[in-house]
Order: structure tokens, then sequence, then C-alpha cells
């Protein structure tokens, strides 16, 4: 090793292991050494422990997670908490007060609320599964989801008033600003802003007005006449126009902030309601969805998938009368998936599967097992009963247990017993005029 190499580790060139000076000198050097970088090393960690704590830049660089979920919404903490109450108050203690509330305040004419509800209704073709007691149950839920959609949609009659209401007051407000002198354009520009879904709709903003026309909103009254009446110097005129001239530019900046103020309130409204009704229509039709899927578990599989398929929304072209698109179009739908699945059964070939060709085997083979066995049985007994036929030809049958005894034994002889040890007509011999007697 090279001496270069020993003073890395410490050691002189000259000296050897055993050397006992040089083993000192090595190990005070490493000794000092280490001395020193630990007294760095405490240095630097005392100036970071005591006095003021500088935070490592690296935990906020490294702080959260990318699936973490940005707030798009922001509500105070009393609407929070009336969002709970609202929730979580549940239904009404009077099971008669829905009824009352409903009639006394969100009663439609008949022919309105016939056509906020037909699309829920059943179809006639199912009412002869009504009283089939495989379906009770099935029947039982569809009219107990029914009821409760149907009161849901009922719910929201007041946001349709609200809807209603709005859409008026946009009228009245423009109009207030055409008697102010406002003008409007023509052609209305879009709505603006991001609190709400602008992708596939572009909703004209019709409060939009020229802010050009604003200065001559409120126009100063003729002071001629009022002049020559009252007889009044230059100077007095001067005066008054300049008293006019700053009220009308004060009235009409108060009404311009007033203005702008409701309308933009008004459109915020508008589109928070416009968004309500996309997103109550996704939820209400998931509610539907839930009951015809329910309900078409009485068909077969092919055929409740052909009927779900032509009857949801994004197929039909008018809207449903029923819950599966009307009395006509289920019909139809419903021939039409008895034809394709009957065309299909005809036309594919029968699947067989691999699976249980073994089992069909092994029943096979033990079905012509069984087949040999009974034919060589019956054989058997086909010659057993060959042998009996001679026996009894020959006279030396055994007879069974009603011909035990001497007498039936002679009475078998002389031909009164038949073969199962009874006397009968179809005895072995003929009777004798004898035993006729007798």
């Amino acid at each position: 090793m090279s001496s270069s190499e020993d003073n890395i580790y410490g050691h002189s060139g000259s000296g050897s292991d055993s050397d006992t000076g040089s083993d000192s000198s090595g190990h005070s050097s490493r000794s000092s050494d280490k001395s020193d970088y630990e007294s760095d090393r405490e240095e630097n960690g005392n100036n970071n422990s005591g006095g003021d704590e500088t935070e490592d830049p690296s935990l906020a660089r490294y702080a959260g997670r990318c699936d973490e979920v940005k707030p798009t919404v922001s509500l105070s903490d009393n609407v929070v908490k009336l969002a709970h109450e609202m929730i979580t108050k549940g239904q009404f203690r009077e099971k008669r007060a829905w009824a009352k509330i409903v009639s006394k305040f969100l009663t439609l004419p008949t022919s309105q609320h016939e056509r906020l509800s037909k699309d829920i209704k059943l179809e006639d073709v199912f009412d002869k599964f009504k009283g089939d007691s495989r379906y009770k149950n099935l029947f039982k839920y569809h009219a107990e989801a029914r009821d409760a959609l149907k009161s849901l949609r009922i719910a929201q009659r007041p946001i349709l008033c609200v809807i209603q209401r709005v859409n008026k007051e946009l009228g009245v407000l423009r109009k207030a600003g055409e008697k102010a002198g406002m003008t409007f354009p023509d052609e209305a520009p879009p709505r603006s802003g991001n609190f709400v879904p602008r992708d596939n709709r572009t909703v004209p903003d019709v409060l939009k007005y020229d802010y050009e026309s604003t200065e001559e909103m409120f126009p100063t009254p003729d002071l001629t006449n009022f002049v020559a009446k009252h007889q009044l110097s230059n100077e007095a005129v001067m005066d008054l126009g300049r008293i006019l001239g700053n009220f009308r530019t004060d009235i009409g900046n108060k009404f311009l902030s007033l203005y702008d103020s409701v309308s933009d309130t008004f459109n915020d409204i508008d589109d928070y309601l416009i968004f309500y009704a996309d997103i109550y229509s996704h939820c209400d039709a998931a509610f539907r969805d839930l009951l015809r899927e329910r309900m078409a578990s009485i068909f077969k599989a092919p055929v409740k998938t052909e009927i779900l398929t032509k009857s949801s929304a994004k197929k039909l072209k008018v809207k449903p009368d029923g819950l599966y698109s009307g009395e006509d179009g289920f019909r139809s739908n419903l021939r039409n998936a008895t034809k394709r699945e009957t065309y299909l059964k005809k036309a594919v070939n029968n699947r067989h599967d691999n699976r249980y060709k073994s089992r069909e085997y092994s029943r096979d083979r033990d079905y012509s097992n069984y087949k040999s066995r009974s034919s060589r049985d019956y054989s058997r007994r086909s010659r057993s009963r060959s042998y009996e036929r001679r026996d009894d030809r020959d006279g030396d049958r055994r007879y069974s247990s009603g011909a035990k005894d001497s007498s039936n034994k002679d009475n078998y002889g002389k031909g009164k017993f038949n073969k199962k040890g009874k006397f009968g007509k179809y005895s072995n011999k003929k009777k004798s005029g004898s035993d006729k007697k007798e």
C-alpha cells in the first residue's frame, strides 16, 4: 500500500501494524477528525433547534395530495346548518298533513297534473299480472316508489313558481329601463359567469343595455315658460340649470347602480334555476329508470333489454305517455322484441357446453347399462316361466302357499286349484263331472 493510502487511514508509511507509536498516532488523528465533524454537526443542530425555527420549503412543496377535490361552491355556516336541518327533519308528524298542504297550496288543474305525472304511470298491459302472487311484491314496490316520486315532483312546484316569477320580473325590469331612457341591443349578448355550466347552452342577457344611451337618461325639462313667467335673470337661469343638471346626474347614477344590482341578481337567480332544472331532471330520470328496470324484470332478459332500450329517453322522439313510452309504443316494442327473439332462436345454432358432455355421457352410459341389465333379467324371468310351464305339463309343479296340505295337494292333482293354489276356472285340468257335483 502506498504512503498516500496509508495517510488516508491515519497510518504512517514507515511504521508497522505492531508499532505502538504508529498505532497511537493513527488513533489520535482519527479521533481528532471525528471530533471536528461531530462538533460541526452539533453546531448545525444547535443552530436549527434554537431560537427561530425556519420551516423547510420542501414541506410546502410536498403538502397536499394529487387527488384532493377543490370546492367549487361556497356556503356560509348558517346556510349549511339550515340545509342539514332541512334534510334531517323527516316526514310530517301527521300522515294527512301532506295531503292537506298539497290540496291547499300546491294543487294544479287536472290536465296539468296529469301531464306532469303520466310518464310514471304503468301501462294497462301489466294489469293482468297484478293478480299473480309471484309479482305481488313487485307491484307493491312500484306503487310505493311511484308515490314517492310523485310527491317529489309536487315538491318542485314552489320552485316552478319562482321560475315563473323571475321570468316575469325580468321583463318588468327591462321595461323600466326603457322608460328611463335606456336602449337595448336588438340581439342580446350571452350571459357570462363560471358559477354554472355554459358549455352546451347560450342564455341571452336581455337586461344588457347600451352604456352610451345612459347619457340621455332623465332629460331636464324645458324652462323657457318658467323663466318668462317668473322673469328670472340670466344668472338665476344658469344656477337653476346647474342644479337640475347635478340632480339629473346624481339620480342617473343611482338608478344605474340599482338597475345593475337588480339585473345581476335576477340573472344569477335565473342561471341557478336553469342549472337546478338540469340537475333535477337527471335525478328524476334516475328514479324513473329505477322503476322501469324493476318492473321490466317480469319479462325475459332479451325482451327486457329491448323494451328498456326502445323506450329510453334517448330513443324516443316524443315525450313518453307512460313508464314505457305509452300503451301503443309499449305494445309495438314488445311485439318487435318477441319477433326478434324468435328469429334469433331459429337462426343461431344451439350452444353446447363442454362442461356437461362428460355428465351426459355418464348418464347415457348408465342408462344403457340399465337397459342391458333389464333385458338380461327379463330373459331370465322368461326362461323361468318356460320351466314352470313345462313342469306344469309334466305334473311336477310346486304348488304355492294355498296348497300346502295333502288335501289341497290331492285337489290340485284333480285340477281344482289354479296356479296360485286356489280353485278357479283357470286350473290346469278340466273339471270332471264328479267335481262339478261336489
